[in-house]
């Protein structure tokens, strides 16, 4: 089965500050698509809002910060999530990424939630990314495993 469909969006709000780094939004929605009764989805609609600080490193590597908060569909779920990211370019078209990221549950018993990814990013047309990754757990409450994949595709505005 297919799990819930989810939809996001990126703005680069500054291009460069005085330190040198970029400065994005990215807002997502999670539709209710997966089924429900074989625990593939929750069955309600989330949103969340995330800041993203990206600084890169020399030509070939870069850091990334971000920060977010999501909207759960049930009550007193939402959550306040952050990470940290670092990229190499390997080749042209393909980029080694890693990340360490954790949840806090916004309710008074919920532990923090921390695991890790790494992964590759193919880049075979400038605007179209495919990601791989596959990451497992910090602290306790994680899962074992997890993997993802995902399809970018960007494209931007013509000021003319």
């Amino acid at each position: 089965s297919i799990g819930d469909l989810n939809l996001g969006a990126k703005w680069q709000v500054i291009e460069s500050c005085p330190l040198g780094a970029r400065h994005a939004l990215a807002a997502a929605v999670k539709l209710p698509t997966a089924d429900e009764d074989k625990d593939m989805g929750s069955g309600e609609v989330d949103g969340d809002l995330t800041w993203i600080v990206s600084r890169s490193i020399g030509e070939k590597a870069g850091v990334h910060l971000n920060v977010g908060y999501s909207w759960i569909g049930g009550p007193d779920d939402d959550v306040i999530h952050y990470g940290l990211a670092a990229d190499y370019q390997l080749l042209d078209a393909v980029q080694w990424v890693g990340e360490v990221f954790a949840d806090n549950e916004l309710t008074n018993d919920a532990d923090t939630v921390a695991q890790f990814n790494t992964g590759f990013r193919w880049t075979p047309v400038e605007s179209l990314t495919v990601d791989l990754a596959a990451g497992s757990k910090v602290t306790d409450d994680a899962p074992d495993f997890t993997a993802t994949a995902g399809l970018t595709w960007a494209f931007g505005f013509n000021d003319n």
